[in-house]
């Protein structure tokens, strides 16, 4: 599923669940959220609550799923606050990503 609101508001891309194409085998109680952006002059509206309300009920619509599952950049502090304030709570230490990232891997229970 992908989503645009706008090229300069907000994004999704790749959300996947755990029976699909892309992870095949592994559990379908459990969806994966890839990336999420929301464009800076537009936070702080609660914009991205909504957003992420809506992506939650769109997963919830398959009707197996239980959890999502994301990584979250480390370096970026506002985004962990948002995502632990909207149910997210985070699962690893900090992991090195083969892009040069580094991230926590993240859990919400819907």
């Amino acid at each position: 599923m992908d989503l645009f609101l706008s090229a300069r508001t907000f994004g999704t891309k790749n959300i996947w669940q755990g029976s699909g194409k892309f992870y095949k085998g592994r559990n379908p109680q459990h969806a994966f959220l890839s990336l999420v952006m929301n464009a800076a002059p537009f936070r702080q509206r609660g914009l991205g609550e909504q957003i992420g309300e809506w992506i939650e009920g769109e997963i919830k619509k398959d009707g197996q799923v239980r959890t999502i599952f994301s990584a979250l950049h480390i370096n970026n502090p506002g985004a962990l606050q948002f995502w632990q304030k909207i149910g997210n709570q985070i699962i690893s230490d900090p992991e090195a990503q083969t892009d040069t990232t580094v991230t926590y891997r993240s859990q919400n229970d819907i």
